[in-house]
């Protein structure tokens, strides 16, 4: 449910954007899934023992890395569809 409600965000933020391409989506997306992610480990780390700053650092690029294809991907459909 989670990963629904942040790719709704990341589909209206791009719509609204005009983004049309794999790279326009991916430029976007690294911004975008860069400040979530270190947003939320930095709320992990300060609220949790369990989150290291190796696991915050870890899970941030990791899931950025993810994040970035993923809106390269969006960008590319919508350029498809229009």
């Amino acid at each position: 449910l989670a990963q629904l409600v942040i790719s709704l965000l990341l589909a209206i933020l791009m719509h609204r954007n005009a983004i049309s391409t794999f790279k326009g989506g991916a430029m976007f997306g690294l911004l975008f899934f860069l400040l979530i992610y270190i947003w939320f480990d930095l709320w992990m780390f300060a609220s949790f023992t369990g989150m290291t700053s190796k696991l915050m650092m870890i899970d941030a690029i990791s899931n950025t890395i993810i994040g970035t294809i993923t809106a390269g991907f969006v960008g590319w459909v919508y350029g498809k569809m229009g």
